[in-house]
């Protein structure tokens, strides 16, 4: 028998992990890793402590996380290949600043008498 606080973390946890692999799935640019990785951490702590063999509940918390981590493969390459993108969009972005940032210096220069 598994005790309550393993009860009360399992099913929310697996329900969060899962609900993070959809929103990526779904379009979502706002993927909270952070979120994903604490909870991965979360229940596999959980799931080290329990005992499987006399828990029907706890076979069903490990069953759905693994199907839980056999999704999140599937979806981890499209998900880095998204990441790669909006990292070229945020240089792009950075170069453009940067740029206007050092002609606006220029032409404040210029106006001071510089």
């Amino acid at each position: 028998m598994q005790t309550p606080r393993l009860q009360d973390e399992l099913g929310p946890a697996n329900l969060r992990i899962s609900a993070e692999i959809q929103r990526f799935q779904n379009g979502s640019a706002m993927v909270h890793l952070d979120v994903l990785l604490a909870q991965l951490i979360a229940v596999g702590d959980c799931l080290r402590t329990l005992d499987l063999k006399n828990d029907p509940d706890a076979a069903s918390h490990r069953s759905e996380f693994r199907r839980n981590l056999e999704h999140l493969a599937a979806v981890l390459p499209s998900m880095h290949d998204r990441l790669l993108v909006d990292r070229a969009r945020l240089e792009r972005a950075r170069s453009h600043l940067n740029g206007a940032l050092e002609w606006a210096n220029s032409f404040s220069g210029r106006r001071n008498g510089k």
